[in-house]
């Protein structure tokens, strides 16, 4: 309900950001409050979108105008509204898009595997957030999911690389 509500205020309003919101989120977002108090005012006037802080900017009150009822406080549309509200009809190629990096990621997880596997792994484990809330809620997750996840698997290649060159410098063959 939520979602078709955002979506009739979205085309009532003509209010669609592209993009902008999802800069917020993977931008601003990680950066800690307590060295950006503001960061969400900042941005919304910086990008022109509505402050993301409450319900990702997305009609708290401003569908009352629309649809009659107000959105409850924490309320997520959904990932096909949410990419409406963001990319109109160009949606259904951001979907097909998402789509599309999750069945590569499986693919290389499964072909390749090494560091693919806990990348598909934690895009699937975050993907729930795709249904029932945003794709903005699912990216800053697999961030926070993926940035460790490639980071220790960059220290164990080195660590894996400084031991088999120490290996074959004392391995009796080498001399």
């Amino acid at each position: 309900m939520y979602g078709a509500g955002a979506i009739l205020h979205a085309d009532r309003e003509g209010t669609y950001w592209w993009g902008r919101r999802l800069a917020t989120v993977l931008f601003v977002r990680p950066v800690p409050r307590m060295l950006w108090p503001t960061k969400y005012d900042d941005a919304a006037a910086a990008l022109g979108t509505p402050s993301i802080e409450t319900n990702m900017g997305v009609g708290t009150d401003d569908l009352r105008e629309t649809v009659g009822w107000t959105g409850a406080l924490g309320a997520a549309p959904g990932i096909v509204a949410d990419m409406w509200i963001e990319f109109w009809w160009a949606s259904f190629l951001v979907l097909l898009c998402i789509g599309w990096c999750h069945g590569r990621a499986w693919a290389r997880a499964v072909g390749q595997g090494g560091v693919w596997t806990p990348l598909y792994c934690s895009m699937f484990a975050v993907s729930i957030y795709l249904v029932m809330q945003s794709l903005e809620a699912m990216l800053f997750r697999f961030l926070l999911l993926a940035v460790p996840v490639l980071l220790a698997w960059g220290c164990a290649r080195g660590l894996g690389a400084l031991a088999a060159q120490r290996d074959f410098a004392t391995s009796p063959e080498t001399g």
